[in-house]
């Protein structure tokens, strides 16, 4: 996921573009996830209209687990 942490990590490699690319290669998706994606899954997780589940591994990764 595209955090600061992870961009501070990418742009501190000594070519960041580059860095960037193979980062994003390893995911079945080709890119990084964003924060917001992760929050609106959990936001669809909290809903009352999910009140049934009562737990899961809901891997939201790009595809990354499922390789």
């Amino acid at each position: 996921t595209e955090t600061p942490l992870v961009t501070k990590s990418v742009n501190s490699q000594s070519n960041p573009d580059e860095a960037r690319r193979k980062l994003a290669s390893s995911r079945p998706a080709k890119r990084l996830g964003k924060p917001e994606e992760i929050a609106r899954a959990v936001l669809m997780m909290a809903d009352d209209r999910v009140a049934y589940a009562t737990g899961s591994v809901f891997s939201i990764d790009g595809g990354y687990t499922a390789q």
